[in-house]
């Protein structure tokens, strides 16, 4: 199998990184979402962050020529792939749980595309394509699209007012899979939410909380060709030192983005987040003070800023697009 040819080296920081996740992944491809170091106890595998996973190797893949990401990328796709055909008309967030979520078939279905492109596989872009349609289902009244689903194709209604729980803005980066596609429903919702304002809580733990959903509806824009709008969001991620819960996550989401549209990034914070000794990332600071949980999801995001800061890395949508 061909590769394209290398463009951009890993560091020896992100390559520790890298090795890291080894922690987090099972043998069989899923991804448990975090590590506490202290119990030693794993997060629930989760399919978002699985797909995360398949997404970034690919990437990595595409972008350094290296045939084992590509490799890795396949352990995950197919974990991916043995979930939705065990279901065949629903994809669990979690194995074995009753809920859907239109976010994370997002999230998975781009990374099947993505993966269909570094291994040339046909049944990844069959499956993608599947789950592209399938998220037409959560469409609710107005042009709205409902966030979770139960088994029976119902909304599931949450008293949670959590992003991911709530329709709006925040979830226009998971219909990325219709722009990949050329389907018309991605400008549809594109024009729903482009004028959409950034909630901006007073509470200073929820604040903080809160950008690094407004990161992915930043980067949604980035990608979607609205870069002064996305810019504008990703500059609402600042300063970091007013906020009682600092999440890495979303520090490395404003450098991909800044990375992506601009030369340079404006800040590299979330390198302060990475464990010396093992290379991952901790989830966030709180008071100043970092929880022993080392996350998986925000190691991914900070390998891919890393690469992407490399002065050498030319970041185009369609060349290295954002996990």
């Amino acid at each position: 199998m061909k590769t394209e040819k290398a463009k951009v080296s890993i560091s020896a920081r992100a390559e520790k990184a890298i090795k890291w996740l080894d922690h987090v992944i099972e043998a069989d491809g899923g991804v448990h979402r975090n590590l506490d170091v202290v119990s030693e106890a794993k997060g629930p595998v989760s399919t978002e962050i699985t797909g995360y996973a398949a997404h970034l190797f690919a990437w990595l893949g595409l972008v350094t020529g290296e045939k084992e990401f590509i490799s890795r990328a396949e352990l995950h796709a197919d974990w991916i792939v043995r979930l939705w055909s065990s279901q065949t008309t629903f994809l669990t967030f979690e194995p074995g749980a009753d809920l859907t979520y239109f976010f994370d078939t997002g999230i998975v279905a781009r990374a099947l595309a993505l993966c269909a492109r570094a291994a040339g596989s046909s049944l990844y872009e069959a499956i993608a394509r599947k789950l592209a349609e399938y998220m037409k289902h959560f469409r609710g009244p107005a042009g709205s699209y409902r966030p979770i689903h139960d088994r029976n194709g119902e909304p599931h209604d949450s008293e949670s007012t959590w992003w991911s729980r709530s329709a709006g803005p925040y979830q226009l980066k998971a219909a990325l899979i219709w722009r990949y596609f050329g389907d018309p429903a991605w400008s549809e919702l594109l024009q729903r939410y482009l004028s959409s304002e950034v909630e901006a809580p007073t509470d200073f733990y929820e604040a903080g909380d809160r950008l690094h959903p407004a990161s992915y509806f930043s980067e949604a824009l980035a990608q979607g060709g609205e870069p002064d709008r996305a810019l504008e969001i990703a500059g609402e991620i600042r300063p970091w030192a007013n906020y009682k819960l600092c999440r890495t996550d979303a520090l490395a989401q404003r450098v991909r983005v800044e990375r992506l549209l601009r030369s340079k990034a404006a800040a590299s914070g979330y390198l302060l987040h990475q464990d010396v000794k093992s290379g991952g990332f901790w989830f966030a600071s709180r008071d100043g003070v970092v929880p022993p949980v080392l996350s998986a999801h925000a190691t991914m995001f900070a390998i891919q800023a890393m690469v992407m800061e490399q002065p050498t890395a030319r970041c185009g949508v369609e060349e290295l697009e954002i996990v």
